[in-house]
């Protein structure tokens, strides 16, 4: 859809490309029905040939003769009067009636086409008889699915020589001439389309035809024509709405031409769900039609057959839901499983790269083995099998170094605490005292092991280097978790952090686990990252080792620049799984059980469970950095549906776990790192954010990330106060100096631009975006530019291109509506500037 040329001259970059626009036509075009098959085609009426022609498909009538193609090369069949040119004939009458009904996008052309004019796609209804003389172009706009529709209410005539000329992906099968009286070509004329005519149809000699020459009511005569009807079908694609991006369109939401997030496939039977479509595996037990054939599962199962793997081969085919599958030999997956239960005999050993869905029991005899590889996931339908036997789940953490520590959680029952990490010092393995917030190592001894549902600090291997970081790899071994697994949560007024974590050999999702526990919890999780390592001392420096997630978005703990001395793991936003083996933390509203349930397990095999954001939401990330431009913490701010101006459980997230200076949002008097905020986003909204600070000195202000209204060119404003200066965070960060304390009043998150003071940040001048007649160039000064996105006033991304390490960029004729547009430019230092343009 878009043409990028990239040529470096020295230091410049030459950019061409070419924006395709949304048809103007979004008319459904009539089918032709069986008349379609027809190269020459007529209702009532005589067809007829002079001279020699080549005629491409087949020739028809349904009352008349049929004479002179002797002469002619036919390369399809002639029927005459037969049952198939009846059906046509009333299909073609029918398709005929229904072009007459669409709406006209032009009525104001005049009857006469041609003198090398250009027409844009649409329905052009012209109430006369119409010619063409000489050029008349057909700009698809690179849409190769815009369609022509030119109707007349009387005669079409042409002149000599006239040429239909298709430009930027015109197709000769979207162009459709409805002729109400006779349609005639003169000599020599090169013409394309479908031509349907209430009259006669008469081709004069030379003529070379891309057409299909149609007519309900009239003799067909063609003159050593030259007719193709390469690429004429007459059958025009629908394009399905695909929200979920599963590659299967929603058979209710539809469009005639191709629009963003549109595919053809239109077969999908739930469009707000990936993992539902056709071909999908079914998952029995799970109330959900998967594989969209009208038949949604049942809750019962039976094992009715065995597959055995004897080391070659399966004895009764791949294991499915109906059957058991028996490994009495040998086996390492190369693809996913699906199976009504597991057996492991014979001393045989399983490897699981892949994933393993069972509806129902898995049974390990001794001396056989299962193992489960890091980042597959064991997942089971049915909460009442009964497992029995061990396996073993890897699971690796971050890259860490030696002082710190990760969450964890066990996927197996049985699992001793000291033998999971047995180089890890004793006393530096811990559980959680939610009354006395503390860590206590001194609950464990020995014989101690891991509770289902519960979390659980342990340190590295105390082999670890202090300075290198690297993975470990966790090995729980034991009897797999199934079913419901609950935990006793810990409440008081002023203590109510509880360490809970993933009992199952496979993710969990965040959202349902949130929904299935909100009588208890607050809808906010804490995933320690451990981002920052304690010095020696054992003292963290400033900043957060958590972050955070709830129905707004998430946040990420602390960032250290991948160059800094101290970095060892990246600073990753949670955007909705819990991980196998994953501790976290819980906020209780009381001290009610908390449950994990099968139906919140899911197959993610990342780190991270990347879902399409269906609802609307409008999110800013805020960092604040010290002098020496480090993160501290990030905090979120989101406008969507079901978020209020007060503290709601399942959209806003209180600060927690930050050390030192860090800045925060307020609803009433409490400390916000995720705040939800209510559609609609208005611009005239203001947002208090609050600032403590430990050590006195210069700090910054930044914003990391936006999307929703904040990619148009909506600007977002920090206003300090204390200096009552405001600056555009979209153009620069806010450099301010604070003394120690604990500022409530001092910062403001606002929206407009009609403010007192206006801080323009040094460097905005440093870029500048010019036009010179089509062509739009981007100079900057001092500094190399990396990366350019445009986005339209919708937000919508419509170009983007990396790697430019230039001074100056030009783009050439963006074509596009007369609007605004946004550029967002990355510089060589990662800052990004934006600027307007109008087109």
């Amino acid at each position: 859809m878009k043409k990028v040329i990239f040529k470096k001259l020295d230091w410049i970059v030459i950019v061409t490309f070419l924006i395709p626009l949304s048809s103007i036509h979004s008319q459904c075009l009539p089918s032709l029905g069986s008349a379609s098959d027809f190269t020459i085609f007529t209702a009532v009426g005589a067809l007829s040939n002079t001279s020699s022609s080549t005629i491409e498909g087949n020739i028809g009538t349904n009352a008349g003769t049929i004479t002179g193609f002797e002469a002619a090369t036919i390369s399809g069949n002639t029927l005459n009067a037969t049952a198939a040119t009846q059906i046509a004939a009333t299909e073609l009458n029918s398709a005929y009636a229904a072009f007459q009904t669409l709406p006209a996008t032009s009525t104001n052309h005049s009857p006469t086409f041609g003198s090398d004019e250009t027409l844009l796609p649409g329905v052009y209804a012209i109430t006369t008889a119409g010619s063409i003389s000489g050029i008349l172009n057909f700009d698809a706009q690179f849409n190769s699915n815009a369609k022509f529709i030119i109707k007349f209410g009387g005669a079409f005539t042409s002149q000599t020589y006239s040429t239909i000329v298709l430009k930027n992906g015109a197709q000769a099968n979207n162009i459709y001439w409805i002729v109400e009286g006779a349609f005639s070509l003169a000599a020599n004329c090169i013409f394309k389309g479908t031509i349907i005519s209430n009259g006669a149809i008469d081709v004069s000699v030379g003529n070379q035809l891309n057409c299909k020459l149609l007519s309900i009511s009239g003799a067909i005569s063609t003159y050593g024509t030259q007719l193709s009807i390469s690429g004429i079908t007459n059958t025009h694609p629908m394009f399905y709405a695909d929200n979920d991006l599963d590659g299967y369109g929603n058979i209710l939401v539809n469009s005639c031409d191709y629009i963003s997030g549109y595919i053809l496939n239109s077969t999908d039977c739930d469009d707000t769900d990936g993992g539902t479509h056709p071909n999908a595996i079914e998952i029995y037990g799970n109330n959900i039609d998967d594989n969209c054939n009208g038949i949604t599962d049942s809750d019962t199962f039976n094992c009715g057959t065995t597959t055995t793997w004897n080391g070659i081969m399966w004895s009764n085919g791949i294991p499915t839901y109906e059957k058991t599958a028996l490994f009495s030999a040998s086996y390492t997956t190369s693809f996913d499983l699906y199976t009504c239960s597991v057996l492991v005999t014979n001393n045989a050993s399983v490897v699981l790269n892949h994933n393993l869905f069972v509806f129902g029991s898995i049974t390990v005899e001794p001396n056989s083995s299962l193992t489960q590889h890091n980042n597959v996931n064991i997942i089971q339908v049915d909460p009442t099998a009964i497992n029995s036997g061990n396996i073993q789940v890897n699971r690796n953490t971050a890259t860490i170094v030696r002082l710190d520590h990760t969450l964890w959680s066990s996927s197996v029952t049985g699992q001793n605490i000291y033998n999971f990490s047995p180089e890890t010092l004793s006393y530096r393995i811990y559980t959680y005292d939610t009354l006395t917030n503390t860590y206590l190592s001194s609950t464990l001894s020995n014989n101690s092991i891991f509770t289902a549902a519960k979390g659980y600090a342990i340190r590295a291997p105390n082999t670890f280097s202090a300075t290198i970081f690297n993975e470990w790899t966790g090995i729980f071994t034991g009897v797999p978790n199934n079913g419901a697994h609950s935990f006793n949560l810990v409440h008081t007024p002023t203590h109510a952090y509880n360490l809970v974590g993933n009992p199952f050999p496979s993710t969990v999702d965040a959202t349902t686990f949130v929904q299935e526990n909100n009588a208890v919890i607050e809808g906010t999780l804490y995933f320690y990252e451990h981002t920052l390592s304690m010095d020696s001392n054992g003292v963290f420096p400033t900043g957060t080792n958590y972050a955070t997630w709830n129905a707004t978005g998430g946040t990420a703990a602390t960032a250290v620049a991948v160059d800094n001395p101290a970095y060892h793991t990246p600073a990753v936003i949670p955007n909705g799984s819990i991980q196998v083996g994953q501790g976290f933390f819980v906020t209780s509203k009381s001290n009610g059980v908390l449950n994990f349930t099968n139906s919140q397990r899911i197959n993610d095999q990342n780190h991270q469970f990347l879902r399409v954001v269906n609802p609307e939401k409008n999110r800013l990330w805020i960092n604040v950095c010290n002098a020496n431009n480090e993160d501290i913490n990030q905090i979120m701010i989101g406008y969507l549906d079901g978020a209020t101006l007060n503290a709601d459980s399942n959209y806003d997230g209180k600060s927690y776990g930050n050390l030192g200076s860090h800045l925060y949002s307020i609803i009433g008097n409490e400390k916000y790192v995720i705040q939800g905020r209510p559609l609609p986003f208005e611009p005239t909204d203001e947002v208090p954010l609050g600032w403590i600070c430990t050590t006195a000195g210069r700090y910054k202000i930044k914003l990391s990330d936006w999307d929703g209204v904040f990619l148009t060119e909506q600007s977002v404003y920090i206003k300090d106060l204390e200096t009552g200066v405001t600056t555009d965070l979209k153009l620069a960060p806010y450099t301010f100096t604070s003394k120690t304390g604990v500022f409530n009043n001092r910062f403001t998150l606002v929206y407009e631009e009609n403010l007192t003071t206006i801080d323009i940040p040094i460097n905005s001048s440093n870029i500048l975006v010019f036009k010179n007649k089509d062509n739009y160039h981007v100079v900057s000064s001092g500094i190399l530019i990396q990366n350019i996105s445009i986005f339209d006033q919708l937000g919508r991304l419509l170009f983007n291109v990396n790697n430019i390490n230039s001074n100056a960029i030009q783009i050439n004729e963006l074509h596009q509506t007369k609007e605004i547009l946004l550029l967002k430019i990355v510089d060589e230092n990662l800052q990004t500037h934006y600027r307007k343009i109008l087109n």
